[in-house]
């Protein structure tokens, strides 16, 4: 028996790679780093089960401490120009 399935995705869009940013360290102990966002850059952050934990729009650049408890997270940022990047965050 054969069968055709046809997939088709909505919603979908291919933004741009947000590039010059890292997350470190990670995996991390205590704190990490988010280094090289530009101002107005929109971060947020996620537990394991894909709740939002914190959202913040960025003030001036530089660098970012995140300081978290034990556990997995996503890490999203978004600059203006739409480009964006998702980092899986081990915190032990």
């Amino acid at each position: 028996v054969s069968q055709q399935v046809t997939v088709s995705a909505t919603g979908v869009h291919n933004a741009p790679l947000l590039t010059g940013v890292v997350l470190a360290p990670n995996p991390a102990v205590g704190a990490t780093r988010l280094q090289g966002l530009e101002d107005g850059s929109i971060v947020s952050i996620h537990d394991a089960a894909g709740r939002l934990l914190f959202r913040q729009t960025t003030h001036g650049t530089g660098d970012v401490v995140y300081r978290l408890p034990p556990g997995i997270y996503t890490v999203h940022a978004q600059n203006l120009r739409g480009a964006r990047r998702i980092w899986r965050l081990v915190m032990q």
